[in-house]
């Protein structure tokens, strides 16, 4: 369910960019939730290895 909702904030943040015309604030909001969304998915994909060898 986490991922669902990092996805679509990151979809919201997004296309609020491209309705705002990518103000540096709307660039940086973009940046930090991608960064966040990889993070969240790299870190779930560490936890799942660890399951897996278990």
């Amino acid at each position: 369910m986490k991922n669902k909702i990092s996805v679509f904030s990151l979809l919201f943040f997004f296309i609020y960019a491209i309705h705002a015309g990518w103000t540096p604030i709307a660039k940086l909001l973009v940046i930090l939730n991608s960064v966040l969304v990889l993070l969240q998915t790299t870190l779930q994909f560490k936890e799942v290895l660890h399951n897996a060898r278990k």
